[in-house]
């Protein structure tokens, strides 16, 4: 969806118009008017227009006794005949919101509401027969333990004289793919709302960027909208390829639910399947030890125990990444096992914390060492989306001082393991220890063995699975 800012100029203009109607205007906008047609709904009434022969109805981009100047870039869309079928979206101090599917495009707009009579019941429309594409799309996502995706349209930049044109968001740019729907050559193009926060929203246009095809109310009526305050970051969405057919991708496999919508050769784009990513108990996806592996999922394994850092140990980093500052911040704490920083590049705080320690046979050599777990936490990030967050757990050997430093040349073979780990532990099976990485989120848990000559990894367990299906009427 567009994300609706207002600039200073047009803030002042909208101001000074609403102060000037407030003494001179003599009727308000109605109440059941407001930014948007229907925000939310997603259900239509079939309809037909009424009246005499071949009588012409107006289709009015905005209602005639709208004073809101938030939308006037929708434009009037011609008009329809007596006879004409419609859907009834929703009706409004004497105006009904209609859509009308052309042979060419989609129309939509504001007619008197004494010329539309219903001739159905109340129905969501969906697109027709998408259980196969849902079920391509689910396998898709699940090939190789959940870790499959969804083939990209080839896009290429859409001019920017087109956005002007056809009225559509200049902020971020567009990008397009030229596709054929149903024999049909068309114009599928992705517009980004730009900001800090990175939105975009698909609009149909003809194969020759001078016409939309698609409604006006599309982004009303879009999936993602829930008809709440909800839309400050706008959509996500993209163009995919499911069975060698265009979709429109709402959301991404990283949430929960997601969707996908197809195109239809009018320009509408209709959702057909939800998709679920669905937390599992873990499932062996790669092992270079079943036996191992299988102890990994059963009780047949101990945990090594490590205690708080001893009073005499402590937490430095030789080198440090040129976005992190010391903290400034009050109420972040500091102390011999803590470095708290400030993430420039995120925007973010950081702290490094040295969680655990114990004497352990690390790379069961008979010899143990004194060994500790370091967690790294970046996130409560003000920049972009401000969902921004990471957890590392890095495994740090502690030198004879009791120094822990990730960053040392003695930890330096285990310097890409625990990325993207909430927890880690050393466990014992068959007489060897080794070291098992808890994800954060639904990435795979992970069993390694260190050996004289480095890590290697024995196991890694699937956690999640996508369940794609189609969307209930």
């Amino acid at each position: 969806m567009r994300n609706i800012a207002v600039r200073p100029l047009a803030l002042f203009a909208l101001l000074g118009f609403l102060g000037l109607c407030s003494l001179s205007c003599k009727a308000e906008q109605p109440a059941c008017l407001g930014d948007w047609i229907a925000p939310g709904q997603r259900t239509v009434t079939p309809a037909l227009v009424i009246g005499a022969p071949s009588e012409h109805l107006q289709l009015h981009g905005r209602h005639p006794q709208a004073t809101a100047l938030i939308r006037e870039d929708i434009s009037d869309d011609g008009y329809l005949v007596t006879g004409d079928k419609v859907d009834l979206v929703t009706n409004c101090a004497g105006f009904a919101y209609v859509r009308f599917h052309g042979a060419k495009r989609v129309s939509t707009g504001w007619v008197e509401e004494s010329r539309i009579q219903t001739s159905g019941k109340l129905y969501r429309p969906l697109a027709s027969d998408p259980a196969k594409l849902c079920k391509a799309a689910e396998n898709t996502l699940n090939e190789n333990y959940g870790n499959g995706s969804f083939k990209q349209l080839q896009l290429s930049d859409l001019p920017s004289d087109v956005l002007t044109r056809l009225k559509l968001d200049t902020t971020g740019g567009g990008r397009v793919a030229h596709v054929k729907i149903a024999g049909r050559a068309m114009a599928l193009a992705n517009i980004e709302t730009g900001g800090t926060c990175p939105s975009s929203y698909t609009v149909v246009l003809s194969d020759d960027l001078k016409s939309r095809l698609s409604p006006n109310d599309l982004e009303d009526r879009n999936i993602g909208n829930t008809g709440e305050n909800m839309w400050s970051f706008g959509l996500t969405e993209s163009l995919v390829e499911v069975l060698g057919q265009p979709m429109v991708m709402n959301g991404s496999t990283r949430d929960m639910v997601f969707y996908l919508s197809t195109v239809d050769k009018d320009g509408d784009i209709v959702t057909a399947c939800e998709g679920n990513r669905e937390i599992l108990d873990p499932k062996i996806e790669a092992s270079a030890d079943d036996r191992v592996c299988h102890a990994m999922l059963s009780d047949r394994k101990t945990e090594i125990p490590m205690d708080a850092p001893m009073g005499s140990e402590k937490l430095i980093l030789s080198k440090l990444d040129s976005s992190l500052i010391p903290s400034n911040n009050p109420e972040v704490s500091q102390s011999s096992t803590t470095l708290a920083f400030r993430d420039q590049s995120r925007a973010a705080e950081a702290a490094y914390t040295l969680e655990k320690s114990a004497l352990i046979d690390v790379d069961n050599s008979g010899h143990a060492r004194r060994v500790g777990f370091v967690s790294f936490v970046d996130g409560d990030s003000s920049a972009g989306c401000g969902d921004f967050s990471e957890k590392d757990m890095k495994l740090v050997y502690l030198d004879d001082h009791g120094i822990a430093d990730p960053t040392a040349p003695l930890n330096k073979p285990f310097e890409d393991l625990g990325q993207n780990m909430s927890d880690a532990a050393f466990v014992k099976y068959g007489g060897k220890n080794y070291l098992k990485f808890t994800p954060a989120g639904d990435n795979p848990i992970e069993i390694w063995k260190i050996d004289p000559v480095g890590p290697k990894q024995i196991c890694k367990f699937q956690l999640r699975h996508f369940d794609v299906s189609p969307v209930s009427p």
